[in-house]
């Protein structure tokens, strides 16, 4: 009977050693969860704060977007763009830089891209919110001729070939509910209850399997924490690219967008993109020192928004960068700016007489255009 007894207390000892060794782990991997979930909300945090101070914080996938993309208009649901996410197009139409891409005729935004191209890419998103991967990749088909390029706006935007559906955060399903719920368990649990074994017939084999499968359990928690914790590291990473990612399609002049009519097709692009090949003709025809003039005709100077303003006096050789600064903060429009005199200069902030006649001779010169 001692012997039983000393037995009986060693099964005890083992398995309080065995549910002690089990909660602590439990207990780390529970913590490393919590970590990450704060994370993920001072992240969310982050994002708020930008769509509040750059963007637009009642943005929803419902709103519908016009776009001028390259001379063509597309129009489609903000969650359209945003399908993707962690890519720099979920980026751009978040809701949270809306005040800062810029923007052409009627408000629309502008994106300097090909427009079959992007049109593609939009179809290709539609498609895989709303069809199976077998009727994906044929939205992606365009001409050999335009395949590389269409390969290069998807580079550009990060968008991937993939039908693999979003769910990055699945992972925060309570774990500890797979080993409750997990099927060969209760099935094992089952049929153990069904035979109804005396103390004499049953048999401990179960044990090893209870053990294998908290093992296993705890084996996958720990992996998905890991996966969390890469793609935690991802979405970070990509916040930090907005910041630099964004400032290529902010707002920027509105004369920096040229909009063209070649045989019919009307086309828009920036001034830069026209300017890559510096020594061509094409980029002297728009240059920073012939286009202010040729652009002048273009839009009468009485319809010119505050930056035509200031980028016309940025061109002015005559006009210092501190009168340019004082168009910029007083938003001077090109009305406002064909009906300045001298005492409306001064009372702007220019003093030194020498400057204000140069202003003022720059104004009657753009008066008689």
């Amino acid at each position: 009977m001692e012997a039983l007894r000393r037995e009986r207390e060693v099964k005890t000892k083992m398995w309080k050693e065995l549910i002690t060794t089990y909660e602590e782990k439990a207990y780390i991997l529970e913590k490393e969860m919590e970590n990450i979930n704060k994370e993920y909300e001072e992240l969310e945090h982050e994002k708020a704060k930008l769509a509040a101070k750059h963007g637009d914080t009642n943005a929803t996938d419902d709103d519908f977007i016009e776009i001028n993309a390259g001379g063509r208009v597309i129009t489609a649901r903000r969650g359209t763009f945003t399908y993707q996410k962690g890519t720099m197009l979920e980026a751009m139409f978040s809701g949270r830089w809306d005040k800062e891409i810029q923007r052409g005729e009627l408000d629309r935004i502008f994106l300097d891209v090909n427009p079959e191209c992007f049109q593609s890419i939009i179809n290709y998103l539609y498609v895989l919110k709303h069809s199976s991967e077998e009727k994906i990749c044929q939205h992606l088909n365009t001409d050999k001729e335009v395949s590389l390029m269409l390969n290069h706006t998807m580079t550009y935007f990060e968008i991937e070939h993939s039908a693999k559906q979003n769910g990055s955060q699945q992972w925060l399903t309570n774990q500890n509910s797979r080993i409750r719920s997990d099927p060969e368990t209760i099935q094992q649990a089952e049929e153990i209850n069904t035979e109804k074994p005396t103390w004499e017939t049953m048999t401990f084999d179960e044990f090893l399997n209870i053990a294998k499968d908290v093992k296993n359990s705890l084996h996958r928690e720990q992996k998905l924490i890991k996966t969390a914790k890469e793609e935690l590291q991802r979405i970070k990473k990509n916040l930090d690219k907005e910041l630099d990612y964004i400032k290529h399609v902010s707002a920027q002049s509105p004369n920096d967008i040229v909009n063209f009519d070649v045989r019919g097709t009307l086309i828009t692009v920036k001034r830069s993109t026209l300017r890559i090949f510096k020594d061509s003709q094409l980029s002297r025809q728009f240059d920073n020192a012939t286009w202010p003039s040729q652009n002048t005709n273009a839009t009468s100077v009485k319809q010119w928004s505050y930056q035509q303003v200031v980028d016309w006096a940025k061109h002015q050789a005559e006009i210092p960068d501190e009168v340019v600064g004082l168009f910029e903060e007083n938003k001077v429009t090109g009305l406002e700016l064909l009906a300045f005199g001298r005492e409306d200069l001064k009372e702007l902030g220019i003093s030194r007489p020498g400057t204000l006649a140069l202003v003022i001779k720059a104004i009657k010169t753009l008066q008689t255009k």
